[in-house]
């Protein structure tokens, strides 16, 4: 087969976009398209994605969906996605997860977020599952010509499990939405604050309820606040239910918080700057993350944030927020009365947060992005 760069068109690039639901992995892919389309013209780009998606995804002179109708990890993918890129001539294609990958592919670009799930494999449960993100992984490693991690902290995690792959490993950090800014419209912020039932100046949490986001011990620590920071200061959390984590709620029974924790379940990402803007810190204790696409969004709002010391979090955060450990519940009560009772602290976070927060935009992503495009090319 000739690839369309061997016969001196401009190369074909496939970024596989099926997971758009997935909130990560979904934003990731979104918002490198709609960059790559004016950061590459010299490259022609193909969205993989299922019919429903293509109106999510950029159409321009360089680039179009390509709709592909099996699943993501199932059996049928390992058809269809080969047979679309040979049928159009693809000469790159970018994974943007380590573990959906079809075996039979042109050359590969792959994204590595995290390796929670080889550190800590008991956030697994199926055994099954377990060894197909360890296969499919140590597979996507091996055959790519190019691995991007979104921070330094993952890339250090890549090399100390596969140390042969520094040479080809890049970091390219992600960007931030431009609707992500401080609302100053005060109708808007009284509106979300009526509409949701908020009170003013909450703690702020946004992400799931999965095991090392450490819910348990951040709840644990915010019940160990005095009832006046508590009523000061309320605890929202954007986190959908899932039924996987009972131990959550039982926290909040247990330590009779309840009238101070507010769910929002289903929120409406329109909502998110308001909702930030609104909010006195964001906190993120997570025991591991690849990233940290909340403290970021939070901090281009100009709020600052209380963090796990741990992990990509303090190389994300930057002077934008203070630190705890996230192992320890009485440090992370700390850092929470720290930030509801210190106004001059927090003033001062807030203004350095927004400097942070320009270290991260999707335009600087996608132009680095595309230069790895070409080197994987080359």
């Amino acid at each position: 087969m000739l690839f369309a760069r061997e016969a001196g068109l401009a190369p074909r690039v496939a970024l596989d976009c099926r997971l758009l639901e997935w909130p990560g992995v979904g934003r990731y892919c979104i918002e490198l398209a709609n960059a790559l389309v004016t950061t590459a013209p010299d490259l022609r780009f193909f969205w993989l994605c299922a019919a429903r998606d293509c109106d999510r995804l950029p159409t321009a002179p360089n680039a179009s969906p390509l709709v592909v109708g099996a699943r993501p990890f199932s059996i049928a993918e390992q058809i269809a996605v080969p047979y679309a890129l040979r049928r159009h001539s693809i000469d790159l294609l970018h994974a943007p997860t380590s573990t959906m990958l079809p075996v039979l592919t042109p050359h590969l670009v792959v994204t590595v977020h995290d390796l929670i799930l080889r550190r800590f494999p008991e956030f697994l449960p199926n055994p099954a599952g377990r060894a197909y993100y360890r296969v499919m992984t140590c597979a996507a490693v091996r055959r790519a010509r190019r691995i991007i991690t979104v921070s330094e902290f993952t890339r250090r995690d890549v090399i100390e499990c596969w140390p042969w792959v520094e040479s080809k490993t890049r970091v390219i950090l992600n960007g931030v939405a431009a609707r992500f800014r401080p609302v100053r419209d005060a109708e808007k912020l009284r509106d979300i604050s009526a509409r949701l039932e908020l009170r003013e100046n909450y703690v702020l949490y946004v992400g799931t309820r999965k095991r090392h986001k450490n819910l348990p011990r951040l709840l644990e620590a915010y019940g160990r606040l005095s009832a006046a920071q508590r009523a000061r200061c309320p605890f929202v959390l954007v986190a959908p239910s899932d039924k996987r984590y009972p131990e959550v709620e039982s926290i909040v029974r247990r330590a009779g918080i309840g009238a101070d924790v507010h769910w929002l379940s289903n929120l409406d990402d329109d909502d998110l700057p308001a909702l930030y803007t609104r909010a006195r810190f964001v906190v993120l204790m997570s025991i591991y993350e690849g990233f940290g696409f909340p403290v970021v969004e939070a901090q281009a709002c100009g709020t600052p944030a209380l963090v796990a010391g741990a992990t990509s979090l303090p190389e994300v955060t930057g002077e934008g927020g203070i630190y705890a450990d996230p192992y320890d519940v009485a440090s992370i009560h700390r850092g929470l009365a720290r930030l509801i009772d210190d106004d001059a602290l927090r003033d001062s976070l807030a203004h350095k947060a927004l400097l942070n927060a320009t270290r991260f935009r999707w335009e600087n992503a996608a132009a680095q992005l595309a230069a790895v495009y070409r080197e994987a090319l080359s």
